[in-house]
């Protein structure tokens, strides 16, 4: 049964496959995650979008893997820059 944010080996287990698996659909840019750092987490509705578009039958098949800057790293290095400017905001004080 699948929960509302789902680790890689629990949607590993729903597919029966491995996570790493798992981790090459999503480094493909398939299927959605959010990552907080190293933490990944894929949410019921982002599995469930990935299975309607590529399931058997469908007519798309999953994307070669992709090198290209995926959001998730995007936001990670926004976060990295709000922290740093409130160390500084507070060394100040």
């Amino acid at each position: 049964m699948l929960r509302d944010r789902n680790t890689l080996k629990m949607v590993a287990e729903h597919w029966e496959c491995s996570p790493k698996t798992v981790r090459r659909v999503i480094d493909s840019g398939a299927l959605q995650c959010i990552r907080i750092g190293r933490v990944i987490r894929v949410s019921r509705e982002a599995i469930a979008e990935y299975e309607k578009e590529y399931s058997w039958g469908g007519t798309k098949t999953a994307p070669a893997k992709s090198y290209a800057v995926r959001p998730a790293s995007d936001a990670y290095q926004r976060g990295r820059e709000i922290a740093g400017e409130l160390l500084a905001l507070s060394a100040k004080k």
